[in-house]
């Protein structure tokens, strides 16, 4: 009896200390199976790019930019002018701090397919870092227009509220997500 509470004691304590992937890197692991299946159709390299700036993200280290931006040149290699490659591209830039540049490609895209929510967000984000608040109001809002209940547009402008000075606007806001 005494073993076996051991032993249980024993696997539990192993279990605890084999950490839990992050969604981050289930992607990645996810992209990279994707990849080995089939490297022909840049899909996979797209979805590897996005999930490395999530765990750049995650962990702060930059390094995981450049992994991405070369999981992006690969995409784009394989097909030069694919749309999502080209929004991985812009995720990127701003997580390098390449603001205007995304900005810039992130305005191109979204004249090419004006309806993709996510363009909306990356030139929010864009508009933020380079504090033009009007502008990154209005492409949050085109957000929220497009897609009510949105998280990632309510999350934008809650960071909005917090830079115009609303912070208790900006939690009543976030906390309108889980109602």
């Amino acid at each position: 009896m005494k073993a076996s509470v051991a032993a249980l004691l024993l696997a539990i304590a192993a279990a605890a200390q084999t950490p839990v992937p992050s969604p981050a890197q289930k992607a990645i692991a996810s992209a990279q199976e994707q990849i080995q299946k089939n490297a022909a159709p840049p899909e996979g390299y797209n979805e590897l790019a996005k999930a490395l700036v999530r765990r750049a993200r995650e962990t702060g280290d930059a390094d995981y930019y450049g992994q991405a931006a070369r999981a992006v040149e690969e995409s784009l290699r394989i097909e030069p002018d694919n749309f999502e490659g080209q929004k991985a591209r812009v995720m990127v830039m701003l997580g390098r701090q390449e603001f205007f540049a995304a900005l810039e490609l992130a305005r191109k895209l979204n004249k090419r397919i004006p309806d993709d929510v996510l363009l909306y967000g990356l030139i929010t984000d864009a508009c933020m870092a380079l504090g033009d608040y009007a502008e990154a109001e209005a492409k949050a809002q085109w957000m929220i227009n497009m897609r009510r209940g949105n998280v990632p547009a309510m999350i934008r402008g809650a960071f909005l509220r917090t830079v115009f000075g609303e912070t208790e606007g900006a939690l009543e806001w976030l906390t309108s997500l889980s109602s």
